[in-house]
């Protein structure tokens, strides 16, 4: 009887083709990572911390940040610049 295996779809994936898929799916995995970064600070509302970051910021910075609500006469595009 023959040691080796007759078929090649019974054969054992060799370790260029493990190596590859694990490739793929470590790639697949950092997509997800950086797409998640990406989309996740949107849903996030930081207001609730600025107690806590905004004085670290305005430390690093050595300047006071201030804050103020969105205008209401805001530039709009539909309006043209002021």
């Amino acid at each position: 009887m023959p040691e080796t295996v007759s078929t090649p779809s019974l054969a054992l994936p060799t370790w260029s083709y493990k190596l590859k898929k694990a490739a793929w799916i470590g790639l697949g995995i950092i997509g997800f990572l950086f797409a998640l970064i990406l989309i996740v600070p949107h849903f996030v509302d930081l207001g609730v911390f600025k107690r806590t970051y905004l004085p670290l910021v305005e430390e690093a910075l050595t300047r006071q940040i201030l804050f103020f609500p969105p205008s209401r006469f805001a530039c709009d595009s539909s309006f043209g610049r002021f």
